[in-house]
């Protein structure tokens, strides 16, 4: 049996096809245009039955320190999920070789973001999982009871480099739902108390130490950072900013694209304003990257595209589920469609 890692740079995305050598893997560099035709990694023909490798006597004492026996042939894992495991199919993986955990949201598992989102009605809450550039399967149903829930943060909480939920529920406790490679969730563990005068918590690593932060507005409009462990907690509440009552939606996410976790906030002129982090829980002035905001009825953060940078996906009153791509400087241009009849959910992810 064979053991390696792929020297694959941090966030560089892979394709991964078994054709008819299942669970061996072709194995090539996204984008398809650049590299279709030259896999990175490629098997011989023909089926992988068996693997053998010979005991190794490392110091010379005549005892094997290394070794393996025969073994069945075995699916490739990459963080921490398995592929390979039939014929003709394609996956696409992200390569988490960042030297500590990276901000995701990315709670199924695949590389992608997901956009999470409770339906209204029911109280249900639906995943729905990213799986190319501003692409979204339907929604998958993960449990009922989440109409008490006033907040939704996806984010890696735990430090593990799968994507993890929080929520915020109405009488001011917090609740982890840690995240599994295979992208179930483990049951809730209440990780805060006393939250009910924050109207707004966001997500992203804004100290940029490889942990996803949260940031929350109270109801005055101070707004406070409270640092990631990494170990599903946070540290002791740090003012980081004043005056932000105004803002009629709040996101969080690295809309530069930096390493460091910004702001988007949008006034009630329709404005949208990136308040860019400088990685020390602290922001730049405003900056303006858009306007005629007031008739997106929600702003949802991802890296729907994969490009390191955060989008936005925006609900429109009609229903519309618009991307506004974020270019280097943070700012959002497009607004091309990638969904309708999404006006039945009434939280997403912050």
């Amino acid at each position: 049996m064979l053991a390696f890692q792929t020297p694959f740079p941090c966030d560089q995305q892979i394709r991964m096809e078994s054709f008819g050598h299942a669970p061996a893997l072709d194995i090539f560099r996204v984008p398809n245009s650049e590299t279709e035709g030259n896999p990175l990694i490629a098997p011989a023909a023909g089926v992988v039955n068996k693997s053998y490798s010979d005991p190794i006597d490392r110091n010379g004492d005549n005892q094997a320190e290394w070794g393996h026996p025969n073994n069945e042939r075995v699916p490739p894992v990459f963080n921490g999920v398995a592929y390979g495991q039939a014929n003709g199919q394609t996956w696409y993986v992200t390569s988490r070789n960042c030297g500590g955990p990276r901000f995701v949201r990315d709670v199924t598992g695949n590389g992608w973001d997901d956009i999470v989102g409770r339906a209204q009605a029911t109280g249900e809450l639906l995943i729905y999982d990213g799986f190319a550039p501003g692409k979204l399967a339907s929604p998958e149903p993960r449990g009922t009871g989440w109409g008490a829930m006033t907040s939704l943060l996806t984010g890696d909480f735990t430090g593990d480099s799968h994507g993890d939920l929080i929520g915020k529920r109405s009488d001011g406790n917090l609740f982890l739902y840690a995240g599994y490679a295979d992208g179930r969730f483990s049951a809730p563990e209440q990780v805060g108390t006393g939250w009910q005068a924050m109207n707004t918590v966001v997500t992203a690593d804004f100290n940029a130490d490889g942990r996803s932060d949260l940031m929350a507005r109270r109801d005055d409009g101070f707004l406070f950072l409270y640092t990631g462990y990494g170990r599903a907690n946070f540290s002791a509440p740090q003012q980081a900013g004043t005056g932000w009552g105004g803002m009629t939606a709040i996101v969080g996410g690295d809309f530069n694209g930096d390493g460091k976790g910004d702001l988007v906030g949008r006034a009630a002129t329709g404005d949208l304003n990136i308040y860019a982090g400088r990685g020390n829980g602290q922001f730049d002035a405003p900056r303006r990257i858009g306007n005629g905001w007031n008739g997106i009825t929600a702003l949802i953060p991802g890296d729907f595209t994969h490009d390191g940078r955060t989008d936005i996906a925006g609900r429109a009153v009609n229903g519309d589920l618009l991307l506004y791509v974020a270019g280097a400087d943070g700012v959002l241009s497009g607004g091309s469609r990638i969904g309708t009849g999404w006006n039945g959910l009434d939280l997403f992810q912050s």
